[in-house]
């Protein structure tokens, strides 16, 4: 009785103390307040120059802040994008921009192994969450389903299979990891990959037959509960022109609160 009460309360603080989108975001991009008085919009950030649901690396991301264009960057490429922000000549998120960004990044980054792209970052409140159950059974997975997952790494050897398991494994064991599972076959997942001030990034794919059937919308909202659950704003980051991924996260109750230019690449 007491153990429940307890966690009632930790969790109720928990819910209280969710930290707003803003918070969060000036956090993520590593927005200085004093360098943007100063009139300077390049931020070095050290998240820049770490991996995002595992393997993708975000070198550049460019938005807008106070209706001023910030460019959120990998500190080995700040010195010398800085001496090039000055001629950009829009000071919006348009393709233009992208262009003029993509322009520049070719000079440092390796050019067939990054991509330039335009997304959405969206978010949702709780009370916003749309609530309707689906009939669909979700599994939390667990480190006993190894062999379930593997079995999807088609066309690979044992070792990438391994490797690829053992990237997910974290979110496994912190059980935020969640499936629909036919004939013993994972066939739609979503998971939260990683948290930052306190923003949790939600990651959902389905087998190309299955799509379009509710499986990704009944999944991703196990993993939205599970954030609020825990504290964590859900974070649901989507290019732009991945419309069905849009109008899921949207149906759900999720709304678009930044445009993005994104510089990523791929890494193992």
């Amino acid at each position: 009785m007491i153990s429940a009460l307890v966690m009632l309360i930790v969790k109720r603080k928990m819910e209280r103390t969710l930290t707003s989108f803003d918070q969060y975001y000036r956090k993520y991009l590593c927005i200085d307040a004093e360098r943007m008085k100063s009139g300077r919009y390049v931020f070095p950030c050290k998240r820049r120059s770490e991996p995002l649901a595992f393997f993708y690396i975000h070198h550049l991301i460019c938005t807008e802040i106070e209706e001023k264009l910030v460019f959120s960057i990998s500190p080995e490429l700040a010195p010398a994008f800085e001496i090039q922000r000055k001629y950009f000549p829009d000071n919006a998120v348009n393709k233009n921009t992208l262009r003029m960004i993509d322009d520049i990044i070719f000079e440092f980054l390796p050019a067939l192994l990054y991509s330039t792209r335009l997304m959405s970052r969206m978010t949702i409140e709780k009370k916003e969450l749309v609530q309707k159950e689906s009939s669909f059974q979700i599994t939390t997975l667990s480190e006993a389903d190894k062999t379930k997952y593997t079995s999807l790494c088609k066309n690979t050897g044992k070792k990438k299979a391994d490797y690829l398991w053992n990237a997910r494994v974290e979110s496994v064991r912190a059980g935020r990891y969640f499936c629909v599972i036919k004939n013993d076959t994972i066939i739609c997942s979503s998971f939260i990959s990683d948290i930052d001030y306190q923003g949790a990034n939600i990651v959902v794919s389905t087998s190309p037959e299955f799509r379009n059937k509710g499986y990704g919308k009944a999944a991703v909202r196990h993993a939205i509960e599970w954030c609020f659950s825990h504290g964590y704003r859900p974070i649901y980051l989507v290019d732009a022109d991945n419309i069905p991924s849009v109008r899921l996260a949207e149906s759900l109750g999720f709304k678009n609160m930044s445009s993005e230019i994104v510089v990523s690449s791929y890494e193992k």
